[in-house]
């Protein structure tokens, strides 16, 4: 297919009528445009050609087009790959700004809604308008498309010739440009204060993971003003710290066929790069994807290969962009004990334990160190002193942290319990070592004991001293090798515990792979479900047992860390 024919290029614009392909080859027709019940966004109604769709244009209680049943899908605009346009139509799509010439003035409003409403036969433009000029609320027919204020909407026919569309961009240059119309003509104030409300109307972003394995289905999503800035938008991703890291950084990915907004993005996005993008369209964000990109994933990857040194470089150097982020300081902390740099990791641990006292995650691994450095007194005072603060300050609204990689945790584990294991090496060599120098000085003592007896050069008396200290080392000889024993008994448990510990994780990994890809198939399969309204179908018995496996694995590993404390 020529990507460089107009009519298969992806326009700026998909209304009713045009026709797209989707993924996995499906081809179809839009038949609605705009919001549906109970869903946050904009949605794409579409007539398939062939039977593989979830519905037949209704959703809930609610039709939005008629078409046979199965060919009906509903979905983001992000989900479509080509369009071609149907050029004998207006080239009005959702959101667009148009003028519509009423009975005695022309009004401003915004495409709330494109399709065939209930009871028509023909495509209907639903408008709303900041004044109560209009005749509806958002419905039309007793069906509603939209919500607005009373009498702040308005349907017209598509074919009809009394509406225009108004170029975003160009109405907004001419507002700045004349800030005095206003003043001047009072249809004039009305328009550019629609404008202005139209630009400020909240919209949702849609936020996808760079290495995301669905990369059709986004993270999450935010809610902004229509012209918001970098900082908002940064500002919005961040409270969502339950999904992503607070170090990340954010890249604008234009549709394949938009080559002019590809030439305005660079890797990372920025605010002189969003003011380009802006400059180009208003609606630049309906053209393209927000991708999260999270610097810490690096590291993380690079400890997994058991590659410390270079994941440790990875964390100074977010350090230093970064400096607060209690995320990073826990991260390099770990870092540093799996490189046997204790007194590094308790500074880091303090520093970031005082950034984030709520933090659980910091005070677990700062405790563990603690306990394996005999410092118990300190690891106590640590745990009563964050407890106290928490009771105090439990109003307060903690600072955002992502919780730290599992991972991490088992690494750590292993590593203390191998820590521990090179301690009892080294105290049952030393007892080796005390052992053989007895039995070595009995040895002596027993020669001088038997040349004695044989020469007779001595009495009892003489002998007598002798035979005394032969018993206080053989009683210090079996001591030492009750000690042996239980030093040895003490090893083998050790071992047989990393061995638990070693085959725990890799069940444990094994159980998460298995659990993570049928829960992605699950909610892949209730997205598509809950945007043809219908309700999803509950997890399989096996992913249901998985579960269960990695929570009982999970409380397991638990009850072992606390046992290894």
């Amino acid at each position: 297919m020529d990507a460089a024919s107009p009519k298969k290029q992806k326009p700026f614009i998909v209304t009713v009528t045009d026709s797209v392909r989707l993924p996995k080859g499906l081809m179809g027709t839009v038949r609605f445009v705009g919001e549906m019940q109970d869903r946050t966004g904009i949605y794409y109604g579409i007539e398939l050609t062939e039977a593989k769709g979830k519905s037949n244009g209704t959703v809930g209680n609610i039709r939005y087009f008629k078409c046979k049943n199965k060919r009906g899908l509903f979905l983001r605009f992000g989900r479509i790959q080509e369009v071609i346009a149907n050029n004998t139509i207006h080239r009005i799509g959702i959101n667009d700004c148009v003028e519509l010439q009423m009975a005695n003035r022309k009004a401003i409003g915004v495409v709330r809604y494109i399709g065939v409403p209930t009871r028509c036969k023909e495509i209907y433009y639903g408008l709303e308008f900041r004044k109560p000029i209009g005749d509806s609320d958002g419905s039309y027919n007793d069906t509603r498309y939209f919500k607005s204020a009373a009498d702040c909407a308005h349907f017209v026919k598509a074919s009809s010739t009394h509406i225009v569309k108004i170029d975003n961009d160009k109405f907004e240059q001419q507002e700045a440009a004349t800030p005095d119309a206003a003043t001047t003509k009072s249809d004039g104030g009305d328009d550019s204060q629609q404008n202005k409300a139209s630009a400020s109307r909240p919209i949702q972003v849609d936020i996808y993971a760079e290495s995301s394995e669905d990369v059709e289905q986004p993270v999450f999503s935010v809610t902004v003003a229509a012209n918001f800035s970098f900082s908002e938008l940064v500002s919005s991703v961040g409270r969502m710290s339950q999904y992503i890291s607070t170090v990340f950084e954010l890249r604008f990915e234009p549709l394949p066929t938009d080559t002019v907004i590809e030439r305005k993005t660079t890797l990372v996005l920025t605010e002189e790069q969003l003011l380009l993008l802006r400059k180009h369209s208003a609606s630049f964000w309906m053209h393209g994807k927000f991708v999260v990109m999270e610097p810490l994933l690096k590291g993380i990857a690079l400890e997994e290969k058991a590659s410390y040194a270079e994941a440790l470089a990875v964390y100074e150097r977010i350090m230093h962009k970064k400096q607060d982020s209690t995320e990073c300081l826990t991260y390099y902390a770990n870092c540093l004990v799996l490189l046997d740099r204790f007194d590094e990791a308790e500074e880091c641990y303090q520093k970031a334990l005082d950034l984030n006292p709520f933090c659980g995650d910091i005070c677990y691994f700062y405790s563990r160190l603690l306990e394996y450095r005999n410092k118990y007194d300190e690891a106590k005072n640590l745990c009563n002193r964050v407890m106290a603060y928490v009771k105090k300050a439990k109003s307060s609204v903690p600072a955002a942290h992502h919780a730290i990689h599992y991972a991490c945790y088992a690494r750590l584990s292993q590593k203390y319990v191998r820590l521990s294991m090179d301690r009892h090496n080294r105290s049952k060599l030393s007892t080796q070592q005390r052992l053989e120098q007895l039995i070595e000085e009995k040895q002596q003592l027993q020669y001088r004991i038997d040349a004695l007896q044989h020469a007779k050069l001595e009495g009892a008396a003489g002998t007598q001293p002798h035979l005394r200290q032969l018993s206080e080392l053989n009683q210090s000889i079996h001591k030492l090798e009750k000690q042996l024993l239980k030093k040895e008994q003490t090893l083998s448990d050790k071992e047989q515990l990393l061995e638990h510990k070693d085959s725990e994780l890799l069940a444990k990994h094994n159980e998460i792979k298995v659990l993570k890809q049928s829960l992605s198939k699950f909610l892949a399969q209730s997205r598509l479900e809950q945007k043809n309204g219908q309700l999803p179908s509950p997890p399989t018995s096996t992913t249901t047992e998985e579960s269960k496996q990695v929570e009982s694995s999970s409380s397991s590993n638990n009850n072992t860390t606390k046992q290894d404390q």
